[in-house]
């Protein structure tokens, strides 16, 4: 189980990550921050659980993991963005996981397009964002990030050769508190300066494995192929296909290996 103790000792002194509200089985930690956010709680909060029995990805996908082996965590956000830049917050976040795993010896992840962590071309992460309303006016943002740690994927299991954590890949069981810890503190630096005005655009483009790549692209019911050549401001990624350049704002990325 998480050190409660360790962690609020040192979340409580950064601008984000606090309070935490810790519950061992949930049916989703976004399901609890969305309540919690619903009754008015303040930006901050960080939900965490060592078990879902509901957990998601984007597009409602299931995401798995045994208990205590994982970060699954929920963070309440109420940014004051233009709605242009409400696309930043994902990227902060993939950001502030790869600070978080490099200071970790051997550790070399990189993103992939629009919102996974990869650690040697195989699923470490996903980050989840989801907004609530009122009328045209956003109240706040739900930052999920699930994170596999230790993690085990037997070659039976359904994930085997997909999908792996930090444990599959060094040999060594790892703490998950400090890495809660470096993933908050390194996302409460780039919250801070998209508020000044700053693009993270540049740096999220630099650990962006998918640009360069041919690619398919699932977004929905339609399959693109293509060169992935750049991402936008707003975070759509630019296709370009036979001479034309396409803009997709979601959609399941595959490199094409010929």
């Amino acid at each position: 189980m998480l050190d409660l103790e360790f962690l609020h000792n040192r979340l409580s002194t950064l601008s984000l990550g606090h309070p935490i509200h810790y519950q061992y089985q949930v049916t989703s930690t976004q399901d609890v921050a969305r309540e919690k956010a619903l009754r008015g709680a303040e930006e901050g909060l960080l939900v965490l659980a060592e078990e879902q029995t509901a957990g998601r990805g984007r597009a409602g996908r299931t995401w798995w993991s045994p208990p205590g082996t994982a970060i699954l965590s929920s963070l309440l956000l109420r940014p004051q963005l233009p709605p242009t830049h409400l696309g930043y917050i994902g990227m902060i976040a993939g950001l502030a996981v790869i600070d978080a795993l490099t200071d970790l010896p051997g550790l070399e992840p990189t993103l992939k397009w629009p919102n996974d962590i990869l650690l040697h071309g195989k699923k470490l992460g996903g980050i989840l964002v989801e907004s609530l309303w009122e009328g045209d006016d956003l109240d706040a943002l739900i930052l999920g990030l699930g994170l596999n740690v230790n993690t085990y994927f037997p070659p039976t299991h359904p994930l085997a050769g997909e999908a792996t954590s930090i444990f599959m890949e060094t040999g060594h069981p790892c703490a998950r508190e400090p890495l809660i810890y470096a993933y908050v503190f390194h996302l409460s630096e780039y919250y801070h300066r998209i508020h000044q005005g700053w693009s993270p655009v540049p740096l999220w483009k630099e650990h962006l494995e998918t640009l360069g790549q041919r690619v398919w692209v699932d977004e929905g019911h339609t399959r693109w192929e293509g060169i992935a050549e750049d991402v936008t401001e707003t975070g759509e990624l630019v296709l370009r296909r036979d001479g034309e350049r396409v803009l997709l704002r979601v959609g399941d990325v595959r490199v094409r290996h010929r």
